[in-house]
């Protein structure tokens, strides 16, 4: 008697049993196992090819991945975790078999769960809707094999009630993998997403003759201070003045600019001379055209004016002892198109002011106009970036770089492909690393685990007072 199972123990179970077709050397049994052995390796066949069809039933990685390439993914999307798996991190990992093989099927085995987890977060991540800032959130933990972790709600919002215009800033908390020593090691961090990210612009560092006009076309969202920049030229920048003469503010300074000397008036309120401190030395002002003269025209609406400090404008003699000020306040650039001019002093001649005294300028304005340089001036802003939006990752993500990845191969750029199935139409989106100490928007973020308000510092500048948006 032959011990027969499956198929070909049905097929002989069709004889009667005196024929005894299932004893040794019968034909008949022959014939009954050849073809129930067929049917048999079909049917377990079929059954693999069902399994291959099922996310959570496939038993190779070429099946996940087909079933992925049906939502558009590749491979390159799961990439760091096939890398971890590759390098014998994620061996490492198992507990210790009894042998090198086993020990290999158990690190496969938990590659391909961490593979199909990955596919089934996409999978849910799509149904729910790409192009939102969830997905691009939760898209970038994925393509970096990471976790998110519970949150009061899904992301938090450090910038909301912080700063002017807040409520770009958002983040999500992983745990995440990075290199150590040769290592894997997990850590916690946040992955942040900033919409409408802040660029810097300025306006080119030219030359500007005495009274001349320039224009200034800013993108963006919202009115923004401005940094003013002037350098002096051949001793003919004696108490240069920059004003908008668009919203009636400007800055100056009370003193004459050497030949390469750089004054900035920075957004911080504060002003440098070569880098040392010189607010105590300029002014700023709002509300009038205080170098207007006949060769401007039309007549403007003046208001009234506000100077700080007190006094610095008054030109007659003897001037008014100046109470410096802390901090002045910056230009604003308004969004749109909007005028500025650049002027020196026009003509002093007096004992008090001896070292200031400069020639007359002439009435003429072809003439005005032919006279060389009076310095040099330029206009440095942050504007919001509008379509855009930048991703950034933990800094010390980049270890993976040489342990994980090939020569030539670039993490953010990985992630940047990753990212364009979970970016909506017409929006740029960057990826790039941050540290600790974070330095974004109008905002330093020291501490990684603060929200908004205790922890988190925010730099002074963009003073309270703004202009109307």
């Amino acid at each position: 008697m032959r011990n027969l199972s499956g198929r070909p123990a049905k097929i002989l179970s069709r004889f009667p049993a005196f024929m005894r077709a299932d004893n040794r050397g019968k034909v008949l049994g022959e014939i009954a196992f050849a073809l129930g052995a067929d049917l048999d390796e079909a049917e377990r066949l079929m059954a693999r090819i069902q399994r291959a069809h099922r996310l959570s039933f496939a038993e190779e990685e070429r099946d996940v991945l087909g079933l992925a390439a049906l939502l558009g993914l590749q491979g390159a999307d799961f990439v760091i975790l096939r890398r971890f798996w590759e390098h014998g991190f994620i061996a490492a990992q198992q507990p210790i078999p009894a042998d090198a093989q086993s020990r290999e099927e158990q690190a496969y085995t938990a590659y391909l769960a961490e593979l199909k987890e990955s596919v089934q977060r996409t999978v849910r991540l799509m149904r729910e809707g790409c192009g939102t800032l969830w997905a691009l959130l939760e898209g970038t933990a994925i393509l970096l094999n990471a976790d998110t972790l519970p949150l009061a709600g899904r992301m938090q919002h450090p910038d909301k009630n912080s700063v002017p215009h807040g409520g770009f800033i958002h983040r999500t908390r992983i745990k995440y993998s990075v290199m150590k020593d040769g290592k894997p090691a997990l850590q916690e961090g946040y992955i942040y997403l900033v919409e409408n990210p802040l660029t810097d612009k300025s306006t080119e560092d030219s030359e500007r003759r005495q009274r001349q006009t320039f224009h200034v076309e800013r993108r963006g969202l919202f009115n923004v201070p401005t940094a003013v920049q002037v350098t002096g030229m051949a001793g003919r920048t004696v108490l240069p003045m920059i004003v908008n003469a668009t919203n009636h503010q400007g800055v100056g300074f009370l003193d004459a600019l050497q030949d390469g000397q750089k004054l900035v008036f920075a957004t911080d309120g504060r002003a440098y001379l070569d880098g040392a401190d010189a607010t105590g030395r300029c002014y700023a002002f709002r509300g009038a055209l205080a170098d207007d003269t006949p060769f401007d025209g039309a007549l403007h609406r003046h208001w009234f004016c506000e100077v700080i400090p007190a006094g610095a404008l008054d030109r007659n003699f003897p001037r008014a002892a100046l109470v410096p000020a802390a901090a002045l306040k910056s230009p604003m650039l308004p969004l749109g198109g909007s005028d500025w001019r650049f002027s020196v002093q026009e003509g002093a001649y007096d004992a008090s002011g001896f070292d200031l005294a400069v020639f007359a300028l002439p009435d003429d304005p072809d003439e005005l106009a032919a006279l060389p340089a009076s310095g040099k001036v330029q206009l440095l802003w942050r504007e919001n970036e509008p379509f855009a939006a930048t991703v950034l990752i933990p800094a010390d993500l980049k270890s993976l770089e040489g342990a994980l990845l090939d020569p030539g191969e670039d993490l953010l750029t990985l992630l940047r492909a990753g990212l364009e199935k979970f970016r909506a139409a017409g929006i740029r989106v960057n990826v790039d690393y941050f540290d600790d100490t974070w330095v974004l928007d109008e905002s330093i973020l020291k501490d990684m685990s603060a929200d908004a308000g205790e922890g988190v510092d925010f730099e002074g500048t963009v003073f309270s007072e703004l202009e109307p948006a």
